[in-house]
């Protein structure tokens, strides 16, 4: 307790994965960290990996996998809002250029010309939610995580805005392949 009288928090233990989300996220992580897809270029792909296994998943489960790939998060609303396919609730939308450009400056709360780079879009790797068969919202958001392939590492605007989204620090944990 601080001399005021009032308790200071100290965290002792980090957030945990459940073990089925975390056995199901690390085959996929370890899998693409040892079979990658290949750029053009010969890059690895790691991260494109995982996507592209977690999104065949869902669509596989008619886009009611618990588990959401790289749903794009309009950071302007309050709290932010998942950008989703306007025909389909629980699939994020596939092509966010267009998302911009058909809906950027339409709201009060969109500057009139959308600014890349500004940390007003963001994009967790994967969102867990709770029910399935609704949108990765705040209230539906059973937990984040963030998956690194070193040397790749969690920025802070990054971690700043992942609990923005999740509304509660304790929502969001890294995942490395280790």
């Amino acid at each position: 307790m601080s001399p005021e009288g009032t308790t200071t928090i100290v965290r002792v233990n980090q957030p945990q994965i459940d073990p089925v989300d975390k056995k199901i996220l690390c085959t996929a992580m370890c899998k693409c960290n040892k079979e990658p897809n290949v750029g053009k270029d010969g890059q690895q792909l790691k991260q494109g990996c995982v996507s592209d296994n977690m999104k065949a998943l869902d669509k596989l489960m008619d886009h009611r996998s618990p588990y959401k790939q790289e749903v794009n998060y309009d950071m302007t609303k309050r709290p932010p809002a998942p950008i989703m396919d306007s025909n389909v609730a629980t699939k994020g939308h596939d092509y966010l250029p267009g998302w911009i450009k058909k809906y950027w400056g339409t709201e009060p709360e969109h500057p009139p010309t959308y600014q890349a780079g500004r940390g007003l879009i963001r994009r967790p790797d994967v969102v867990i939610v709770k029910d399935p068969s609704m949108p990765p919202t705040q209230d539906n958001i059973k937990q984040i995580i963030e998956m690194k392939f070193p040397p790749d590492a969690l920025s802070e605007p990054q971690r700043a805005a992942y609990i923005r989204i999740a509304g509660n620090r304790d929502k969001l944990l890294k995942l490395e392949p280790k």
